[in-house]
């Protein structure tokens, strides 16, 4: 075997630790936080459980068909529009607000002068 080969094994056994005590680590943190939550050990169980369930591949759901949807092309409003028909609403409300009157005040204002 040479040294390159050696250093190898070394490193992936050492990353295999790594990943091992960074797991065992992440199981105790979401425990600890499950169980100050829910006061219930076998809840927290369960929850480290279902948080670090891998996926089977029957659970996997498939893609789902794709939809030809159509889109209706919307012509865009002009700020003249836009304008009259806010002021529009801010005229019809029952109940104008102190901003609503400044609001109709600029809003008039503006369109005079466009």
């Amino acid at each position: 075997m040479k040294v390159k080969d050696i250093v190898m094994k070394v490193i992936d056994v050492l990353y295999n630790i790594i990943v091992g005590v960074l797991t065992i680590t992440g199981k105790v943190i979401v425990f600890l936080i499950a169980l100050a939550q829910s006061g219930s050990v076998d809840k927290s169980k369960s929850s480290v459980n279902f948080i670090f369930s891998e996926v089977k591949s029957d659970d996997v759901v498939e893609d789902s068909p794709k939809v030809d949807v159509e889109f209706e092309i919307v012509e865009p409003v002009s700020k003249r529009k836009e304008l009259e028909d806010s002021l529009r609403y801010l005229k019809s409300k029952t109940n104008k607000t102190i901003q609503d009157k400044n609001s109709i005040g600029i809003i008039e204002a503006v369109l005079k002068n466009m």
